[in-house]
């Protein structure tokens, strides 16, 4: 018997291209995860997006007052280092 034959008798089948790119991101284990754990990404996915947009309206806000660009770069970084400052304290507080 040649190996497809083989491997077609014992019924194991490669996975598809498609299941392996979903096990890959992590997808596949997200769709076994509890409730919980689908809300705790939901929330910080609509968290993230809606940082983000602020961001873009915050900026042209920023411009229409008549600030450079640099300086409402500058004050977006600041912005982002705070964030990840308070982020890191609250954590290892947490911990």
């Amino acid at each position: 018997m040649n190996a497809k034959k083989a491997k077609a008798a014992s019924g194991s089948s490669p996975p598809a291209l498609g299941q392996c790119i979903l096990s890959e991101l992590g997808l596949t284990a997200l769709a076994r995860c509890p409730r919980d754990v689908k809300l705790l990404i939901l929330q910080r996915f609509v968290r993230l997006a809606a940082y983000g947009a602020s961001t873009l309206i915050l900026v042209l806000f920023l411009r229409a007052l008549g600030h450079s660009r640099a300086r409402a770069g500058l004050f977006m970084t600041l912005t982002l280092v705070g964030d990840v400052l308070i982020s890191l304290l609250l954590s290892l507080s947490a911990d």
